[in-house]
């Protein structure tokens, strides 16, 4: 079983309200010591700026579900009557770049790290820089077949140690989103789906 990941996400929720009912693109929850926290989040993917009678509406939904905490994210930023309306209101309008800055360190940290760490696991005995306890018991033929597996597959190593829960106490930072960026293809140039 995997680790668990914090919040329980739906999208296209359909929420009670005071009179009647709204659906929210994103609604999260998560139970921390037996009290509620609940995340709304409203993704305006529009040519134009938000008006202010959108982050009204919003704030209402949030008021009425009992939300700690709303986020509008916009793709194209808000009138400046919008600001004014979320101001001193737990509503905050965002771009995606600020959403993800604002919770990807923690989500990294508590739930990708100890999920890639369990998932990868078993596989880091093959292919973590230092080579396995067991390893100079092979047979010499084993070692060289062993070292040449190595050799291909040591930038997942790298890569996994990176992400894992063992180095964590060494992290700086950890490697940008999206992590395709952040593998080099030109590291290696051996096919690696022509292994067997």
């Amino acid at each position: 079983m995997l680790a668990e990941c914090g919040f329980a996400v739906e999208v296209e929720n359909k929420v009670k309200l005071v009179r009647g009912q709204a659906e929210i693109d994103v609604y999260a929850g998560e139970t921390l010591k037996g009290q509620k926290y609940i995340i709304l989040c409203e993704c305006k993917y529009w040519k134009a700026a938000i008006p202010q009678t959108v982050v009204h509406a919003f704030r209402t939904v949030v008021a009425d579900v009992g939300a700690h905490k709303g986020y509008i994210i916009s793709s194209s930023g808000f009138q400046s009557g919008s600001r004014e309306a979320a101001g001193q209101t737990n509503v905050e309008l965002v771009t995606w770049g600020q959403f993800k800055a604002a919770f990807e360190a923690t989500w990294m940290e508590s739930c990708f790290t100890p999920v890639m760490t369990e998932l990868l696991d078993p596989l880091m005995t093959y292919s973590e820089p230092v080579l396995p306890q067991w390893f100079p018991q092979l047979p010499e033929a084993d070692q060289k077949e062993f070292m040449a597996l190595k050799k291909i597959y040591d930038p997942l190593g790298w890569f996994a140690m990176t992400v894992s829960t063992y180095t964590l106490p060494f992290r700086e930072d950890y490697p940008s989103l999206p992590l395709n960026d952040t593998l080099d293809p030109t590291a290696n140039s051996t096919d690696c789906s022509q292994t067997s």
